[in-house]
This record gives C-alpha cells, structure tokens and sequence, in this order.
C-alpha cells in the first residue's frame, strides 16, 4: 500500500514539474513568478528524490543506508527529505550515506540533476537578461 501511494505521488510530483518547466524554461520574460517557478522546480526535484529513497527502503531495509536506524511500519520521510537536498545540492556532510549500489547510483544521479539544473537555470536567466537589455 506505502509503495502504491508512493508511486502515485511521484508520478503527480514529476508530472507537476514537467509542466513547471515548460512554463518556466519558455524564457518568455524575467519576471517574479518565473523566479518562483524555478525554485518550485528545484523544490519539487528535492521532494521526488526523497519519495523515491523512502521506496527504496521500504524494499531494502537494513541494507540501504548507514547513519540511520531502521524502524519497521514506520516512515522516515524527514531522513530522507534531509538526505535528498543534502544530496541536491552536493553538500554531501556524509552523517548519512547510501550503501546499496542502487541507491548510491541514484545518488549521484540526484547531485548531477542538482548541478545541471542550476547550471541551466543560471545560464537561462542570464541570456534572458541580456536580451532584455539589449533587444535587437
């Protein structure tokens, strides 16, 4: 049932941010609400993440990570929200680490995703800018 209601979760949390980016990566204008958007974005990415790790835990419980304690029926979302931005934003304290090859895989993946975005988001808003500026 948790996996279940999971999966449904990530497919409207990943759904909602494909049409946030559409929207916001339109670059139509520089404006607060694209602004906003984007850290909506960034947001959600962190909260799929977690999602996705609490699943994962519930599959493989003792052998996913070190640093924390596993309790059966019980959900550690706040573990795994905190891991998932740790993560995001490359911080990486390592007070929790992935220790099956799948989740460290998706680790990593997490911290490209993170750098990508905000590579692509930075460079967006810059040359939107300078179109603003100088408009030919």
């Amino acid at each position: 049932m948790l996996l279940c209601a999971g999966l449904i979760l990530i497919a409207f949390s990943v759904l909602s941010c494909v049409i946030a980016v559409q929207d916001v990566f339109g670059w139509r204008k520089a404006d607060t609400n694209t602004l906003m958007g984007a850290v909506c974005i960034y947001l959600m990415l962190g909260l799929i993440w977690a999602v996705l790790y609490d699943m994962l835990v519930l599959l493989w419980p003792e052998a996913s990570f070190s640093g924390l304690q596993y309790e059966e029926n019980r959900l550690q979302f706040d573990s795994f929200l905190y891991f998932s931005f740790v993560t995001l934003t490359t911080a990486g304290y390592g007070d929790i680490t992935p220790v099956n090859p799948l989740i460290r895989t998706l680790a990593y993946l997490e911290m490209i995703t993170g750098q990508f975005y905000m590579a692509v988001l930075v460079a967006g808003l810059v040359g939107l800018f300078m179109r603003q500026r100088n408009p030919r």
